[in-house]
């Protein structure tokens, strides 16, 4: 830039890079975006599955935790040789088999609940993903409409320039 000497390049020069200098701040945003997305989408996977290793564990403790009670209790029952031994059991293995439909349910609510969350996020990005865009669009178009006014004024001032120095001209 050094090396040019006409001021009408220079300034032209010197325009075209503070242009840039918008546009590289935009496409950093946008690149920057695109990445912390694609983090927050690899964070609810590893969020996801997760809670499904979770939920089987406890799925797992808690049909151990049914079958221990129900074993100590036929145990019970066979020891003492008690009359009603096959009431209590079907009463336990009820109870048991109601809490672990009881999780099921919650569970599938559960997932239910996760899979609309998603849904509904990824419906809020595509919606601010196209404002964005046209919000872009408008800024250029009002940008360009800027720069070509600025031009229009920049070529108005040449040419008074021009008139003013060929009438000094012929003046001298």
């Amino acid at each position: 830039m050094a090396d040019i000497s006409d001021p009408i390049q220079r300034a032209g020069i010197r325009l075209l890079s503070a242009a840039a200098i918008p546009i590289q701040t935009e496409i950093r945003r946008v690149l920057a975006v695109k990445i912390a997305v694609e983090r927050f989408e690899a964070l609810i996977i590893v969020q996801k599955y997760f809670r499904r290793w979770n939920s089987e564990i406890y799925l797992q403790n808690c049909i151990y935790s049914s079958t221990r009670i129900q074993a100590v209790f036929r145990g019970w029952l066979a020891r003492d040789n008690l009359d009603d031994e096959h009431y209590c059991a079907t009463q336990i293995q009820r109870i048991a088999r109601g809490y672990l439909a009881t999780m099921m349910v919650y569970e599938d609510l559960y997932n239910i609940t996760v899979v609309q969350n998603l849904a509904r996020m990824r419906i809020a990005m595509f919606k601010a993903d196209y404002r964005l865009a046209c919000v872009i669009r408008i800024q250029t178009i009002y940008r360009g409409y800027i720069t070509r006014k600025a031009a229009l004024q920049l070529v108005s001032a040449i040419r008074i320039q021009s008139f003013y120095r060929g009438s000094f001209a012929r003046e001298a």
